[in-house]
Protein backbone atom coordinates (compact mmCIF):
# COMPACT_ATOMS: atom_id res chain seq x y z
CA UNK A 1 0.00 0.00 0.00
CA UNK A 2 0.97 3.59 -0.85
CA UNK A 3 -0.64 6.50 1.04
CA UNK A 4 -0.18 10.52 0.48
CA UNK A 5 -0.94 11.74 3.98
CA UNK A 6 -2.54 14.77 5.60
CA UNK A 7 -1.85 15.41 9.26
CA UNK A 8 -4.37 17.09 10.49
CA UNK A 9 -3.20 18.02 14.27
CA UNK A 10 0.28 19.16 13.18
CA UNK A 11 3.08 16.34 13.98
CA UNK A 12 5.07 19.13 14.07
CA UNK A 13 3.94 19.68 17.53
CA UNK A 14 4.53 15.86 18.17
CA UNK A 15 8.50 16.00 16.59
CA UNK A 16 8.60 19.40 18.62
CA UNK A 17 7.98 17.41 21.87
CA UNK A 18 10.97 14.50 21.05
CA UNK A 19 13.11 17.77 20.42
CA UNK A 20 12.21 19.33 23.89
CA UNK A 21 12.91 15.41 25.20
CA UNK A 22 15.73 14.13 23.07
CA UNK A 23 17.34 17.00 22.31
CA UNK A 24 20.38 18.47 20.12
CA UNK A 25 21.00 14.72 18.55
CA UNK A 26 16.76 14.54 17.60
CA UNK A 27 16.70 18.19 15.89
CA UNK A 28 20.13 17.14 13.89
CA UNK A 29 18.81 14.14 12.85
CA UNK A 30 15.55 15.73 11.29
CA UNK A 31 17.81 18.12 9.52
CA UNK A 32 19.45 15.51 7.55
CA UNK A 33 16.00 14.03 7.12
CA UNK A 34 14.27 16.64 5.36
CA UNK A 35 17.57 17.58 3.22
CA UNK A 36 18.63 13.96 2.50
CA UNK A 37 19.26 14.05 -0.65
CA UNK A 38 21.77 16.84 -0.15
CA UNK A 39 23.45 15.38 1.97
CA UNK A 40 25.80 12.74 2.14
CA UNK A 41 25.33 10.10 4.67
CA UNK A 42 27.80 7.32 5.70
CA UNK A 43 24.37 5.07 6.00
CA UNK A 44 20.93 4.61 6.21
CA UNK A 45 19.26 7.24 8.90
CA UNK A 46 16.69 4.66 9.65
CA UNK A 47 16.05 1.17 9.04
CA UNK A 48 12.74 -0.34 9.54
CA UNK A 49 11.80 -4.17 10.46
CA UNK A 50 9.59 -6.46 9.75
CA UNK A 51 9.85 -8.69 12.50
CA UNK A 52 7.21 -10.96 11.17
CA UNK A 53 5.85 -11.93 8.12
CA UNK A 54 2.55 -11.84 9.05
CA UNK A 55 -0.07 -10.17 10.28
CA UNK A 56 -3.22 -11.06 12.83
CA UNK A 57 -5.65 -8.67 10.51
CA UNK A 58 -6.23 -9.02 6.77
CA UNK A 59 -7.16 -5.49 5.99
CA UNK A 60 -9.14 -4.58 2.98
CA UNK A 61 -6.69 -1.50 1.45
CA UNK A 62 -3.23 -3.83 2.38
CA UNK A 63 -1.58 -6.17 0.24
CA UNK A 64 -1.58 -8.09 3.21
CA UNK A 65 -5.23 -8.72 2.30
CA UNK A 66 -5.86 -8.07 -1.21
CA UNK A 67 -2.80 -10.13 -2.32
CA UNK A 68 -2.56 -12.46 0.12
CA UNK A 69 -3.85 -15.18 -2.86
CA UNK A 70 -1.48 -13.55 -5.66
CA UNK A 71 1.29 -16.06 -7.53
CA UNK A 72 3.13 -12.72 -8.12
CA UNK A 73 3.80 -11.87 -4.04
CA UNK A 74 5.19 -14.24 -1.20
CA UNK A 75 3.45 -12.71 1.52
CA UNK A 76 2.48 -13.96 5.32
CA UNK A 77 4.59 -16.78 4.78
CA UNK A 78 5.69 -17.02 8.64
CA UNK A 79 9.46 -15.94 8.13
CA UNK A 80 10.65 -14.77 11.46
CA UNK A 81 13.60 -11.89 11.80
CA UNK A 82 16.07 -13.46 14.69
CA UNK A 83 17.21 -11.13 17.25
CA UNK A 84 20.53 -12.04 16.60
CA UNK A 85 20.28 -10.98 12.77
CA UNK A 86 17.95 -7.76 14.09
CA UNK A 87 21.15 -6.58 16.42
CA UNK A 88 23.65 -7.33 13.93
CA UNK A 89 21.88 -5.00 11.48
CA UNK A 90 21.52 -2.50 14.03
CA UNK A 91 25.41 -2.72 15.47
CA UNK A 92 26.28 -2.03 11.21
CA UNK A 93 23.92 0.96 10.97
CA UNK A 94 25.07 2.26 14.15
CA UNK A 95 28.77 2.29 12.44
CA UNK A 96 27.35 4.93 9.95
CA UNK A 97 24.63 7.31 10.38
CA UNK A 98 21.84 5.83 12.10
CA UNK A 99 19.16 7.72 14.15
CA UNK A 100 15.97 5.91 13.70
CA UNK A 101 14.76 2.28 13.90
CA UNK A 102 11.28 1.39 13.20
CA UNK A 103 8.76 -1.98 13.63
CA UNK A 104 6.56 -1.14 11.77
CA UNK A 105 5.71 -3.81 8.87
CA UNK A 106 3.50 -6.81 9.49
CA UNK A 107 2.08 -6.82 13.21
CA UNK A 108 5.27 -6.17 15.24
CA UNK A 109 3.02 -7.34 18.32
CA UNK A 110 2.96 -10.93 17.63
CA UNK A 111 6.58 -11.10 18.41
CA UNK A 112 6.92 -8.81 21.30
CA UNK A 113 10.29 -10.66 22.47
CA UNK A 114 12.53 -9.54 19.50
CA UNK A 115 10.49 -6.16 19.57
CA UNK A 116 11.54 -5.10 23.19
CA UNK A 117 14.59 -6.53 22.42
CA UNK A 118 15.25 -4.68 19.35
CA UNK A 119 13.97 -1.36 21.41
CA UNK A 120 16.53 -1.97 24.05
CA UNK A 121 18.95 -2.92 21.31
CA UNK A 122 18.78 0.02 19.34
CA UNK A 123 18.53 2.86 22.70
CA UNK A 124 21.78 1.02 23.90
CA UNK A 125 23.39 1.99 20.05
CA UNK A 126 22.45 5.41 20.55
CA UNK A 127 19.68 5.18 17.98
CA UNK A 128 17.53 8.75 19.49
CA UNK A 129 13.90 7.52 17.52
CA UNK A 130 12.21 4.17 17.84
CA UNK A 131 8.78 4.20 16.25
CA UNK A 132 6.57 0.93 16.76
CA UNK A 133 3.29 0.92 14.28
CA UNK A 134 0.45 -1.62 15.20
CA UNK A 135 -2.73 -2.24 15.29
CA UNK A 136 -2.90 -2.45 19.09
CA UNK A 137 -5.22 -5.47 19.58
CA UNK A 138 -2.20 -6.95 21.72
CA UNK A 139 -1.40 -3.71 23.41
CA UNK A 140 -3.04 -5.13 26.62
CA UNK A 141 -2.11 -3.65 30.21
CA UNK A 142 1.19 -5.47 30.65
CA UNK A 143 2.53 -4.75 27.07
CA UNK A 144 1.51 -0.95 27.48
CA UNK A 145 3.71 -0.72 30.76
CA UNK A 146 6.41 -2.51 29.08
CA UNK A 147 6.64 0.03 26.04
CA UNK A 148 6.22 2.59 28.36
CA UNK A 149 9.03 1.34 30.19
CA UNK A 150 11.52 1.25 27.48
CA UNK A 151 12.91 3.76 24.92
CA UNK A 152 10.50 4.00 22.47
CA UNK A 153 10.01 7.35 20.92
CA UNK A 154 6.91 6.85 19.01
CA UNK A 155 3.66 4.97 18.98
CA UNK A 156 1.96 4.89 15.93
CA UNK A 157 -1.88 3.05 16.26
CA UNK A 158 -3.63 2.07 12.94
CA UNK A 159 -7.56 2.71 13.52
CA UNK A 160 -9.33 3.33 10.07
CA UNK A 161 -13.18 3.67 11.58
CA UNK A 162 -14.95 5.30 14.76
CA UNK A 163 -17.49 2.45 15.00
CA UNK A 164 -17.69 -1.40 15.32
CA UNK A 165 -19.40 -1.56 12.04
CA UNK A 166 -16.95 0.29 9.89
CA UNK A 167 -14.16 -1.60 12.18
CA UNK A 168 -15.14 -4.77 11.12
CA UNK A 169 -15.89 -3.82 7.21
CA UNK A 170 -11.92 -2.69 6.73
CA UNK A 171 -10.09 -4.41 9.70
CA UNK A 172 -12.45 -7.44 11.22
CA UNK A 173 -12.77 -8.17 14.58
CA UNK A 174 -11.58 -6.18 17.52
CA UNK A 175 -12.33 -2.50 17.48
CA UNK A 176 -13.81 -2.52 21.38
CA UNK A 177 -10.18 -3.90 22.74
CA UNK A 178 -8.38 -1.53 20.40
CA UNK A 179 -9.83 1.37 22.16
CA UNK A 180 -9.68 0.15 25.80
CA UNK A 181 -5.73 -1.05 24.83
CA UNK A 182 -4.78 2.72 23.40
CA UNK A 183 -7.09 4.83 26.26
CA UNK A 184 -5.54 2.91 28.98
CA UNK A 185 -2.01 3.08 27.30
CA UNK A 186 -2.65 7.07 27.39
CA UNK A 187 -4.03 7.09 30.51
CA UNK A 188 -1.10 5.33 32.28
CA UNK A 189 1.05 7.36 30.32
CA UNK A 190 -0.35 10.52 32.22
CA UNK A 191 -0.15 8.67 35.33
CA UNK A 192 3.90 8.26 34.86
CA UNK A 193 3.84 11.99 33.91
CA UNK A 194 5.87 11.16 30.71
CA UNK A 195 5.90 12.70 27.18
CA UNK A 196 7.16 9.42 25.41
CA UNK A 197 6.24 8.34 23.25
CA UNK A 198 3.89 10.07 21.27
CA UNK A 199 1.09 8.79 19.69
CA UNK A 200 -0.39 8.79 16.27
CA UNK A 201 -3.89 7.44 14.99
CA UNK A 202 -4.26 6.84 11.52
CA UNK A 203 -7.32 6.85 9.20
CA UNK A 204 -7.01 5.63 5.78
CA UNK A 205 -10.02 7.33 4.11
CA UNK A 206 -12.09 4.98 1.52
CA UNK A 207 -15.37 4.70 0.77
CA UNK A 208 -16.31 2.05 3.82
CA UNK A 209 -15.43 4.64 6.11
CA UNK A 210 -14.85 8.18 4.30
CA UNK A 211 -18.88 9.46 6.72
CA UNK A 212 -16.68 8.97 9.65
CA UNK A 213 -13.43 11.02 8.94
CA UNK A 214 -15.22 14.25 11.07
CA UNK A 215 -15.76 12.13 13.87
CA UNK A 216 -13.00 9.97 13.80
CA UNK A 217 -10.47 13.57 13.74
CA UNK A 218 -12.54 14.75 16.69
CA UNK A 219 -12.37 11.93 18.69
CA UNK A 220 -8.57 11.77 18.49
CA UNK A 221 -7.41 15.30 17.95
CA UNK A 222 -7.49 16.39 21.61
CA UNK A 223 -6.23 12.76 23.44
CA UNK A 224 -3.20 12.10 21.12
CA UNK A 225 0.20 14.41 19.15
CA UNK A 226 -1.48 13.39 15.61
CA UNK A 227 -4.26 12.39 13.44
CA UNK A 228 -3.17 11.28 10.26
CA UNK A 229 -5.92 10.93 7.60
CA UNK A 230 -4.27 9.21 4.37
CA UNK A 231 -5.64 8.47 0.96
CA UNK A 232 -5.55 4.98 -0.03
CA UNK A 233 -3.72 4.36 -2.74
CA UNK A 234 -3.03 0.20 -3.94
CA UNK A 235 -0.39 -1.07 -5.03
CA UNK A 236 -0.07 -2.07 -8.51
CA UNK A 237 0.96 -5.68 -8.98
CA UNK A 238 3.31 -6.82 -11.61
CA UNK A 239 0.82 -6.98 -14.67
CA UNK A 240 -0.04 -3.09 -13.48
CA UNK A 241 3.07 -2.40 -13.60
CA UNK A 242 4.20 -3.58 -16.88
CA UNK A 243 0.61 -1.79 -18.70
CA UNK A 244 0.78 1.70 -16.88
CA UNK A 245 0.88 4.43 -19.14
CA UNK A 246 3.43 6.59 -17.41
CA UNK A 247 3.37 9.42 -20.07
CA UNK A 248 -0.85 9.77 -19.38
CA UNK A 249 0.02 10.56 -15.57
CA UNK A 250 1.93 13.25 -13.27
CA UNK A 251 3.93 12.17 -10.43
CA UNK A 252 2.00 12.44 -7.12
CA UNK A 253 5.24 12.90 -5.04
CA UNK A 254 9.23 12.89 -5.85
CA UNK A 255 10.40 9.45 -3.59
CA UNK A 256 13.49 10.35 -1.53
CA UNK A 257 13.67 6.97 0.66
CA UNK A 258 16.83 5.26 -1.07
CA UNK A 259 18.39 8.57 0.64
CA UNK A 260 17.19 7.46 3.83
CA UNK A 261 16.47 4.18 4.61
CA UNK A 262 16.27 0.55 4.33
CA UNK A 263 13.84 -2.03 5.31
CA UNK A 264 14.76 -5.05 6.37
CA UNK A 265 11.88 -7.94 5.73
CA UNK A 266 11.43 -10.77 8.05
CA UNK A 267 13.90 -13.85 5.69
CA UNK A 268 16.56 -10.88 5.73
CA UNK A 269 16.18 -9.08 2.50
CA UNK A 270 17.17 -5.63 1.97
CA UNK A 271 14.78 -2.98 0.24
CA UNK A 272 15.46 0.70 -0.35
CA UNK A 273 12.02 1.39 0.64
CA UNK A 274 8.66 -0.12 2.32
CA UNK A 275 6.59 -0.05 -0.59
CA UNK A 276 4.97 -4.05 -1.76
CA UNK A 277 5.43 -2.82 -4.93
CA UNK A 278 9.12 -2.96 -4.82
CA UNK A 279 9.38 -6.52 -3.09
CA UNK A 280 10.06 -8.30 -6.92
CA UNK A 281 12.42 -5.14 -8.58
CA UNK A 282 14.33 -3.43 -5.53
CA UNK A 283 16.26 -6.13 -3.61
CA UNK A 284 19.42 -4.71 -2.39
CA UNK A 285 20.63 -8.07 -1.31
CA UNK A 286 20.14 -10.08 2.39
CA UNK A 287 21.54 -9.76 5.43
CA UNK A 288 23.09 -13.10 5.46
CA UNK A 289 25.14 -12.10 2.25
CA UNK A 290 25.99 -8.56 3.00
CA UNK A 291 26.65 -5.82 5.44
CA UNK A 292 24.19 -2.89 6.07
CA UNK A 293 26.60 0.13 4.77
CA UNK A 294 27.64 -2.35 1.87
CA UNK A 295 23.96 -2.20 0.57
CA UNK A 296 23.80 1.08 1.02
CA UNK A 297 26.64 2.26 -0.84
CA UNK A 298 26.64 -0.76 -3.48
CA UNK A 299 25.79 -0.61 -7.14
CA UNK A 300 22.44 -1.72 -7.02
CA UNK A 301 21.26 1.21 -4.55
CA UNK A 302 22.85 3.77 -6.45
CA UNK A 303 21.07 1.94 -9.82
CA UNK A 304 18.09 2.69 -7.74
CA UNK A 305 19.06 6.36 -7.15
CA UNK A 306 19.87 6.86 -10.24
CA UNK A 307 16.70 5.29 -11.72
CA UNK A 308 14.72 7.47 -9.92
CA UNK A 309 16.36 10.80 -10.84
CA UNK A 310 16.18 9.82 -14.72
CA UNK A 311 12.63 7.64 -14.44
CA UNK A 312 14.41 5.00 -16.11
CA UNK A 313 13.51 2.77 -13.12
CA UNK A 314 10.01 1.67 -13.84
CA UNK A 315 8.66 0.21 -10.63
CA UNK A 316 9.59 3.76 -9.32
CA UNK A 317 7.91 5.53 -11.89
CA UNK A 318 4.68 4.12 -11.79
CA UNK A 319 4.93 3.84 -7.60
CA UNK A 320 5.21 7.66 -7.88
CA UNK A 321 2.20 8.18 -9.75
CA UNK A 322 0.08 5.12 -8.94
Amino acid sequence: MSESKTVFKDYSNGLDILASEIGPKFVEYRKHWDNAKNIESSGPLQIDFELLDNCNQRCIMCPRGYLSDSDEYSLNTNARLSVDDMKSAIDQAAEGNLYCVGFSIGEPLLTKKELYAGISHAAQKGVVDIILTTNALLLDEECSNRLLESELTRLHVSIDATTPQTYSQIRGKGFERVIKNLNYFLKRREELNKRLPIVRVSFVEQEQNRHEKADFINQWVNKVESVSVQTMLLSPENKDIAAYDIEAHEKKFDCDYPWKMVEIVANGDLYPCCTFCGLNHLKLGNIKDTTILEAWEGKKMQAVKDGLADESLRVCSVCQRF
